[in-house]
């Protein structure tokens, strides 16, 4: 569910308004750039089509769960587990949570199953000012879906997000005392900056690469063990 909540995010927040300062090319072309947009907002919509029968499992699997658990032992965690102890009323609260976000999802999920069909052929057309308001009705209503959910749980994707954001700004960080140190000539320094783009073209691509493997991988992990959507929900 974060996963699909976190790709739509992205794709919204990627596109600029007329007239906004649009940020440099990607260094594997603007072509590239659309392919990417669209192959992820297919994830979103592909997801959305099996969020409701995997939410209606999920359902099941709490209904056949006893309304509560047993109280669990007053005893504090053991010093180094890394797993403080989470009371019985913590847990209720958790499921009763991740519940609503089920029920949300078998309603709205075919909502966002069509806005996200629709808004992929509009990038793939390269329309994306068209497809944009489909995308933002898309992001709303997951996050509809996903608003019950533990806040926790919530922030899983970002913190991901953020990790390669500040892995990213150390490279650029030692890049640029590479350059001040070195104060190379024009045309030693033209030199340089082709290398870095085409290194960090590739290394984009690789991260592309892997990327949708893990999607490719989670969504069909989704779709032939659905029993086990609300441990990855």
């Amino acid at each position: 569910m974060l996963r699909a909540l976190g790709t739509e995010q992205r794709l919204v927040d990627e596109h600029h308004p007329p007239g906004a300062k649009r940020a440099p090319a990607s260094p594997t072309g603007p072509s590239a750039d659309a392919a990417e947009s669209a192959w992820n907002q297919d994830f979103v919509t592909r997801y959305s089509e099996v969020l409701t029968p995997l939410a209606k499992e999920g359902l099941k699997r709490l209904q056949g769960m006893p309304a509560a658990p047993p109280p669990l032992a007053t005893s504090p965690s053991k010093p180094g587990s890394g797993s403080p102890s989470v009371s019985a009323e913590e847990l209720q609260a958790q499921r009763e949570g991740l519940k609503r976000s089920m029920e949300r999802a078998v309603e709205l999920a075919p909502k966002v199953e069509k806005l996200s069909g629709e808004a992929a052929v509009l990038l793939r057309d390269r329309k994306p000012d068209e497809a944009l308001p489909k995308q933002q009705e898309a992001l709303k209503l997951l996050k509809e879906i996903a608003q019950p959910l533990p806040k926790q749980g919530q922030q899983q994707e970002p913190n991901e997000e953020k990790q390669k954001k500040q892995d990213q700004d150390k490279r650029d960080q030692k890049q640029e005392a590479n350059r001040d140190q070195k104060q190379p000539d024009p045309k030693q320094q033209q030199q340089e900056a082709s290398q870095q783009q085409t290194e960090a073209a590739i290394r984009q691509v690789q991260e592309r690469q892997q990327k949708r493997q893990e999607m490719e991988k989670q969504l069909r992990r989704y779709q032939s063990s659905p029993g086990k959507v609300d441990k990855d929900w």
